[in-house]
């Protein structure tokens, strides 16, 4: 029986760099497409040039709006802790649309490395 693994990219190096070293620990991802059905224990793969680096999801947590995981301070510690405050809207906007961040809820993975 072999495992389902999905690939995802980290676009930004460092973020990636965070997560292999367990600094970043929450992954925030619009609830959308292959997120919004995603399960606790699912294995990904997420990769940046030829660097890669396996995470179990250990929990899942839907919020309405990415204002609302702004305002919770864990999650604002676990998935983006050297962004200051000010700056995080701009942080997302890299990623996704004005609009995609209006129309979609936000789903965070609590995740941990297991290669």
């Amino acid at each position: 029986m072999s495992l389902d693994i999905r690939r995802f990219k980290i676009r930004r190096r460092r973020t990636f760099e965070l997560i292999r070293n367990g600094i970043k620990w929450l992954e925030i991802r619009l609830d959308r497409g292959y997120f919004a059905h995603i399960k606790v224990n699912t294995i990904i793969e997420l990769y940046n040039g030829y660097d890669n680096v396996r995470v179990i999801v250990d929990d899942i947590k839907r919020v309405n709006s990415i204002a609302e995981l702004i305002n919770d301070r864990l999650i604002r510690i676990g998935s983006t802790p050297e962004v200051n405050d000010k700056d995080i809207m701009k942080y997302y906007r890299q990623f996704y649309s004005e609009g995609a961040l209006r129309s979609n809820k936000v789903i965070v993975l609590w995740i941990k490395r297991v290669s």
